[in-house]
């Protein structure tokens, strides 16, 4: 994590650590979202949920990563643009609004390809340096 942070301040990219809270429904707790208006109870308060327990963000992928990797014996990390405000995103009657919503730029991309790039040089670099003394 500490070869993200460097990365990304070194190339002057706002950015925040801490804790996403990853889920195969991410769309589920979204009214108008689900499939013949079907919402499981459950997924009512999941985002709420994890907004008490600090999560800054919500994903679909990295735990995944996170378990391969660990399984593996590799190094994983994460990192995400924000998209969206699950919070913020429906329409007046309360329903996603999924046209306005998911509107990543090209900038924004280019600048998570940039942190990723310079964090994998900063690894190599910290490998080749060989352990701490």
């Amino acid at each position: 994590m500490t070869a993200a942070i460097e990365a990304a301040r070194s190339l002057g990219v706002t950015h925040r650590v801490g804790t996403a809270f990853t889920t195969d429904v991410f769309y589920t707790p979204q009214e108008g979202v689900a499939f013949g208006g079907y919402r499981q109870s459950w997924a009512r308060e999941v985002y709420e949920d994890a907004r008490r327990q600090n999560a800054l963000a919500a994903e679909m992928e990295s735990s995944a990563v996170m378990v391969l990797t660990r399984i593996w014996g590799l190094r994983g990390g994460a990192m995400a643009v924000v998209s969206d405000d699950v919070f913020a995103m429906v329409d007046e009657a309360g329903a996603l609004d999924a046209e306005t919503t998911f509107d990543v730029g090209d900038a924004q991309m280019e600048r998570l390809a940039r942190v990723g790039s310079e964090t994998v040089r900063v690894l190599a670099e910290r490998d080749a340096a060989g352990p701490p003394a």
